[in-house]
């Protein structure tokens, strides 16, 4: 039926870049949300690998750049700064645009706090290194969270780890936050 089409076909693209344009930024050349909770649904399907970890990193300081550059400017930074975290996860983690000042990770595989945790302070790490020539510094607010299959839906945990990373901001930035 349907679901095991659906299934044959995420199964097939596991670890695929995502092709057209509903998948894909054409300002960033990130994946778009649209593919983040299509792999966040995969995860987290029994077929896929049952679990899957969510982090959501904030940009803090995006607005001033559009206003000091313009929006390419920020297209670039995060285009940037999804490469850096691209780089410190595992090749079948995902990294995307959420909106205009959030990227989001997603991990399949990750079902406890302890790994979530230490992969969103990895990526609090590269996020919050200075980028480019004239070494523009960013701050970063990171909130994480995990479910196993069946416990939680996908948009619930982009959510959740999206409320988190706002937590972390109104806090001053430069941390994360596991719920």
């Amino acid at each position: 039926g349907p679901e095991v089409q659906w299934i044959t076909r995420r199964m097939d693209v596991v670890g695929a870049a995502p092709q057209t344009a509903a998948e894909i930024d054409p300002s960033t050349g990130l994946p778009t949300r649209f593919s983040l909770l299509d792999r966040l649904a995969w995860a987290l399907h029994p077929a896929g690998s049952g679990a899957a970890g969510v982090v959501v990193i904030r940009v803090d300081g995006l607005d001033r750049l559009v206003e000091d550059r313009g929006r390419p400017a920020t297209s670039l930074v995060l285009r940037e700064i999804g490469r850096h975290i691209g780089s410190a996860l595992r090749p079948l983690d995902l990294v995307g645009q959420l909106d205009e000042e959030r990227l989001a990770a997603i991990c399949a595989g990750v079902d406890d706090g302890t790994t979530i945790a230490r992969i969103a302070e990895r990526i609090l790490d590269v996020a919050g290194r200075p980028m480019g020539a004239g070494g523009l510094r960013i701050t970063p607010s990171v909130g994480a969270t995990c479910s196993i299959s069946g416990q939680r839906r996908p948009a619930a945990m982009i959510q959740d780890a999206l409320q988190a990373a706002d937590a972390v901001s109104e806090r001053g930035g430069n941390g994360f936050e596991v719920v």
